[in-house]
């Protein structure tokens, strides 16, 4: 007999919504012209979230160093 058995009928459950842990920052949120502040971040250290939540979101964002930290704009 094999240790598992096969069973039939047995209906697949819907995926679930989300997946992984709550975005950091809010990019859903901000409408063109729009910004926020990310102390002690490079423009660089921050590129792959705000390139992955431009595709995600639709969106376009910029970034520029700013005081010891980063701000971003949503410009599009």
């Amino acid at each position: 007999m094999a240790k598992y058995p096969i069973e039939k009928n047995v209906p697949i459950p819907p995926r679930l919504r989300r997946r992984g842990r709550e975005p950091l920052y809010s990019w859903r949120e901000m409408v063109v012209g729009d910004s926020f502040f990310v102390p002690a971040k490079t423009p660089h250290s921050l590129s792959t979230q705000m390139s992955r939540a431009a595709n995600n979101c639709g969106m376009k964002f910029t970034s520029r160093p700013e005081n010891g930290g980063t701000r971003i704009w949503r410009v599009e």
